[in-house]
């Protein structure tokens, strides 16, 4: 799944949940973010999947999310928002089989390092016009929910300003 869906997907789940959907929205794009920026910008990680497409980097971030949760007094709709987050990027990710859950307890054969348009290029074709398939669908359900959030919200302020 590419960004947009990893955005879109916690939005409409979060929505429907009533949990907060900027944590959640937050928590689909966050393994992305690091091991992205940790692979292809400073070449530390050894996969763009891992660390923070795994198994340790979810529990690692939720108890960091508790914490900032309890200090708060959120502590449990912040966890279940990020969990809500985290949880379906992990499931979007499965579309292309690009998930190593147990690294680094379990040894995963890591792809050779490329460049992010290289490892597009090596990808099956036909599972990325399929992922970008239910990445529309999913990016357009969200925009059609945040847009009647909106104007919903509009409608009951002309209402209570005309009373």
């Amino acid at each position: 799944m590419y960004f947009s869906g990893h955005f879109a997907a916690p939005f409409i789940v979060s929505h429907y949940l009533k949990k907060d959907y900027k944590i959640a929205m937050a928590a689909g794009i966050f393994p992305d973010v690091v091991d992205k920026i940790g692979y292809y910008t400073l070449g530390i990680t050894p996969d763009p999947h891992v660390p923070a497409h795994t198994f340790l980097g979810f529990f690692i971030s939720i108890l960091f999310v508790w914490f900032i949760g309890k200090s708060s007094g959120k502590m449990w709709l912040f966890a279940q928002s990020w969990t809500i987050g985290y949880g379906l990027h992990f499931i979007l990710d499965l579309l292309n089989g690009m998930i190593f859950f147990w690294w680094p307890f379990i040894s995963y054969r890591l792809r050779p390092t490329h460049t992010i348009f290289e490892n597009w290029a090596y990808s099956n074709k036909m599972a990325i016009i399929v992922t970008i398939i239910i990445e529309v669908i999913v990016t357009l359900s969200a925009f059609v929910i945040w847009y009647k959030k909106i104007h919903q919200n509009r409608e009951c302020e002309v209402y209570h300003k005309n009373k």
